[in-house]
């Protein structure tokens, strides 16, 4: 079981580096690359008031988790491919489905009720 927790880690730290090789290389620095990133995935700017830059940090959190939720969910399957007929391990594997799949319906229904709160504050 720890063999595959570690292999579990090994994998979400790949996936990760992947993710993140774009902004680095794009990067001269390791300050300009968190730049970047801030950039990208909550559009922040010179100028930018603090409520956008709270809305942004926020949406980008929510991108976070249905990443993480989807990253479970592959995980997930993955382990249940790889049960080879173990009762234990399947039903292990089909928890983390299950709740990747709640948490992703939480983290859409939670999306859509802080983006109408956010529309009704703004508008009216």
């Amino acid at each position: 079981m720890k063999k595959l927790q570690n292999k579990q880690l090994v994998i979400f730290g790949f996936v990760l580096s992947f993710l993140l090789i774009p902004f680095v290389a794009q990067a001269g620095a390791f300050t300009d690359a968190l730049g970047s990133i801030g950039n990208y995935f909550f559009n922040i700017g010179k100028g930018a008031s603090l409520l956008f830059i709270i809305a942004n940090i926020i949406a980008g959190l929510f991108a976070l988790i249905g990443v993480l939720s989807l990253l479970f969910l592959i995980i997930g399957g993955f382990r249940y491919v790889t049960a080879y007929g173990s009762t234990e391990q399947a039903e292990g594997a089909k928890k983390t489905i299950l709740y990747a799949i709640i948490g992703l319906a939480i983290e859409i229904s939670a999306y859509v009720i802080v983006k109408a709160v956010a529309q009704a504050l703004f508008k009216g």
